[in-house]
């Protein structure tokens, strides 16, 4: 009979450390991905949400705005935009400035620009974010009446509420954390499967429940922003539709981003975003009355929620990674019966 040696880790119930804890450890660095993954999509979401407003404020103020040799009426363009800004439907914040002088109380330290910026936004459809001020906001170009001149800039912030991070998510990744933490001491001690099994089942099911939470707090937030677009462009087209000198053929202009048709009005109208399949994919839409014409205008868009396949691969993916390595740390920490270290 030849002896066989085998490291010490094997020749009992307990492995060796770093195969024990690999799992752990990679189930925690998933747990700060599912986090990474659902914060930056809504951070995107928000970003695009501030920069679509901040573009149907430009063109309503464009549209209603009397022009005149010197360029935009500034009395009549400070009016319109204070009256915008203290509105109670306009969410979060806006800033509008002829060149680079607010129009409006600079609450968040935005104005001036810094000339930087001021470059970026010369280049034909560029966006910008600012981060000088107290708050990031999205600022784009505020064109004039022939819509290649630059006039000003107008800026919008905090127009979504974040629901990334939420008390709910808070509660389910310190839970997890400390379920993965006990699998850890599981895969190091305990000799029984059946609690190896039991502290993978946990920990790998509390981190599939994380994702699954963030993932819906996310499409909450794009469902959010596709409701808000939709119902500002309505309600800044209805506006603009009863204003004195506007013209009517320029309030598509209001709905930068979406789809315009023109309508027959129903008695009612249509009042809430309304989502539907069409030949191309769901659609969300509403309709704004024009009463001067006695008919309406449908507005459309792809959800935003419908857009977030990106944001599901990652979160599947992180979760998936979480598993496989709780599931190899779990294999690995079986226990090895003594009679294996010996063969006759």
């Amino acid at each position: 009979m030849t002896s066989v040696s085998v490291p010490d880790s094997w020749s009992g119930h307990r492995p060796a450390p770093w195969l024990a804890l690999s799992g752990p450890v990679v189930a925690v660095g998933a747990l700060l991905g599912l986090w990474w993954t659902a914060g930056g999509t809504e951070e995107a979401v928000r970003r695009q949400t501030d920069s679509a407003l901040a573009m149907e404020a430009a063109a309503y103020f464009s549209v209603v705005t009397p022009w005149t040799p010197a360029g935009y009426d500034a009395p009549r363009l400070l009016s319109t935009v204070n009256v915008l800004v203290d509105g109670s439907f306009w969410p979060g914040g806006i800033q509008v400035a002829l060149g680079n002088v607010a129009l409006a109380t600079d609450t968040i330290g935005l104005a001036p620009l810094p000339q930087e910026l001021l470059d970026r936004l010369a280049q034909p459809g560029v966006a910008v974010r600012a981060t000088h001020a107290r708050r990031p906001v999205s600022v784009l170009p505020f064109l004039g009446r022939d819509s290649t001149t630059i006039a000003g800039w107008v800026g919008a912030w905090d127009s979504l509420a974040p629901q990334v991070p939420g008390l709910r998510a808070n509660l389910i990744s310190v839970v997890a954390f400390l379920a993965i933490c006990a699998a850890g001491l599981a895969f190091l001690r305990e000799q029984a499967t059946r609690f190896r099994l039991v502290a993978l089942a946990v920990s790998a099911g509390l981190i599939l429940v994380l994702g699954a939470d963030l993932g819906w707090s996310v499409r909450l937030t794009a469902r959010s922003s596709t409701d808000l677009r939709l119902l500002i462009a309505r309600r800044l087209i209805e506006v603009a539709a009863t204003g004195a000198g506007v013209r009517q053929a320029r309030l598509p202009e209001i709905a930068g981003g979406l789809t315009v048709e023109l309508v027959d009005l129903p008695s009612s109208g249509q009042v809430d975003v309304q989502r539907v399949n069409g030949p191309d994919g769901p659609r969300a839409t509403i309709v704004a009355a024009t009463p001067r014409t006695r008919d309406g205008l449908r507005l459309s868009m792809k959800p935003t929620e419908a857009e977030l396949l990106g944001c599901w691969v990652g979160l599947t993916s992180w979760v998936l990674l979480a598993t496989l390595a709780l599931a190899g740390s779990t294999w690995v920490s079986r226990p090895r019966d003594e009679g294996s270290q010996s063969q006759g």
